[in-house]
């Protein structure tokens, strides 16, 4: 369950100023409706930028207990994708796209509409693949502190920042003899 916060805080909708309604919003994990202070925030690396400099905070559809638990196997489930593709366009795509060391999920962490195209490919046979997106930085709201509270969004598993260079280049060796053809196309050859 996703009420291990302390005190609920609720939003309440009011709509033409009539027909007052709490704001309730389910989690993509649990299927529990929450109120929104239950919910995670999230941002993308490239946020800032396409705002202007003020990051821009989404809601995202899971709450803090569930989104740790899923934390906890995804680094080993980007090595695998990243080692055994479906395609050559979502290997091409995830090399662009570089190490993965933070959460990913389209459900939890939806790209806005205008930016969904950049993290789709189509496999060989034309199925939609999708591609992971790693969010920059997660808070959560305190409703005991009234304020936000950092969410570290470090995959469980994933290389300390001081030992990232030497795991990718090690990894860049790996795909270079699996993949050689493809790493070659990318400029990303020995």
């Amino acid at each position: 369950m996703c009420r291990g916060r302390g005190p609920l805080e609720h939003a309440v909708r009011v709509r033409d100023g009539k027909d007052a309604a709490p704001l309730i919003i389910e989690c993509k994990v649990s299927y529990e409706e929450l109120p929104p202070a239950h919910l995670v925030e999230y941002r993308f690396a490239d946020d800032a930028a396409k705002s202007g400099g003020g990051a821009e905070w989404r809601l995202s559809m899971v709450c803090l207990e569930y989104l740790l638990a899923f934390r906890a196997g995804k680094f080993a489930d980007w090595e695998k994708r990243l080692l055994q593709p479906t395609c050559k366009a979502e290997f091409r795509r995830m090399m662009g796209i570089g190490p993965v060391y933070n959460v990913f999920d389209h459900h939890m962490f939806p790209s806005p509409g205008n930016e969904k195209d950049s993290f789709e490919v189509a496999d060989d046979h034309g199925k939609k693949v999708i591609l992971p997106r790693p969010v920059a930085a997660l808070r959560i709201w305190s409703t005991e502190k009234q304020q936000y509270e950092e969410v570290d969004p470090t995959l469980d598993g994933a290389p300390a920042p001081a030992e990232r260079d030497v795991y990718w280049a090690t990894m860049c060796e790996k795909l270079q003899d699996t993949f050689p053809e493809e790493m070659e196309e990318l400029g990303l050859t020995k």
